[in-house]
């Protein structure tokens, strides 16, 4: 669990530790709009990913996998990493991205792994490769949004004097070999300086990103 906990704060510290990207070229998809001034997409690599400029929530850009496999929220103060980056046709994708909320001192560490094929049946196997990821050894609960079943839980970790708040799920479509592990890790970015840190207020945000991911047919 160390080891993820480490690489969770390198990740955070190479996506949002240091200045913006330059913009670079600017995708088709975008001639003719105004370029936002927020890391999603003066970041070239992580604008790749989003749908539009125009925030579809506020706060929030539409995200769209690579392999056109699913869709979700993605906060506009938020860096995809291209280190680590992995697709493999449109049935594999993984890949990790940091946020920070300068004003409340926090960061975020996001992982996701899409998976479209029959191995993502089972659930157990599958919750069982999360937990492990997540150094997590309790129970999942599950629940049903919008045709898509739920396997979730929370965990609450201090290492190093370092207290991580964690929330992961595995989502799964109905009648699809479709399936996307989520993780978040959150903790403040400068652990010298106080931290708001509101598990109620967190577990509120991250389910809303985990529901609205969207599956396509």
């Amino acid at each position: 669990m160390k080891k993820i906990r480490m690489l969770s704060l390198v990740m955070m510290v190479i996506l949002l530790g240091g200045c913006v990207m330059g913009q670079g070229p600017v995708s088709e998809k975008y001639t003719g709009n105004k370029i936002p001034n927020t890391r999603a997409f003066q970041d070239e690599f992580t604008r790749e990913f989003i749908e539009s400029p125009k925030e579809v929530q506020e706060g929030y850009y539409r995200f769209k996998s690579r392999t056109g496999g699913y869709s979700m929220l993605f906060p506009k103060e938020a860096m995809v990493s291209d280190v680590g980056y992995e697709k493999n046709g449109d049935f594999f994708e993984t890949l990790s991205f940091g946020e920070q909320v300068k004003a409340e001192n926090l960061s975020f560490y996001y992982k996701m792994t899409f998976e479209d094929r029959t191995k993502t049946n089972d659930i157990d196997i599958n919750l069982t490769l999360l937990s492990e990821y997540a150094g997590y050894e309790g129970e999942y609960e599950s629940f049903e949004h919008e045709g898509k079943t739920y396997y979730y839980a929370k965990d609450t970790s201090t290492e190093d004097e370092v207290t991580y708040y964690s929330f992961f799920s595995y989502i799964k479509p109905k009648n699809s070999d479709k399936a996307l592990s989520f993780f978040v890790d959150s903790t403040c970015t400068k652990q010298s300086q106080e931290c708001n840190l509101k598990p109620d207020e967190l577990e509120e945000k991250f389910l809303s990103i985990m529901k609205s991911v969207n599956f396509s047919e």
